[in-house]
């Protein structure tokens, strides 16, 4: 498997949950006494502009690749994934840092 595949696979597993990270951070930042929350606002708009861009480039690749996501979890370690390219079937974790 290619590293621009695996990376494929990466951003496919991870940018979901970067846009939870940015929904749950706004909704925090909204309860908080800021001097400029339009900025935070638009800032965290654009950011999660990207983040779904970036995520529907991965899916198009991902399909025009034939890869497959068929399994992921979360464990103490990070993110287990199994997903299907070209016919071989792999695995990979995913870790914090």
């Amino acid at each position: 498997m290619k590293p621009d595949e695996t990376q494929l696979v990466k951003d496919y597993i991870l940018l979901p949950l970067l846009l939870d990270v940015l929904e749950h951070d706004r909704s925090i930042l909204c309860r908080a006494d800021l001097k400029t929350p339009e900025l935070t606002n638009a800032m965290i708009d654009h950011l999660q502009a990207a983040a779904l861009s970036d995520l529907a480039l991965a899916r198009r690749k991902m399909r025009e690749y034939a890869i497959k996501v068929y399994e992921d979890r979360k464990t103490k370690l990070g993110i287990e994934v199994e997903f299907i390219c070209r016919g071989i079937i792999t695995s990979c974790l995913y870790c914090g840092g």
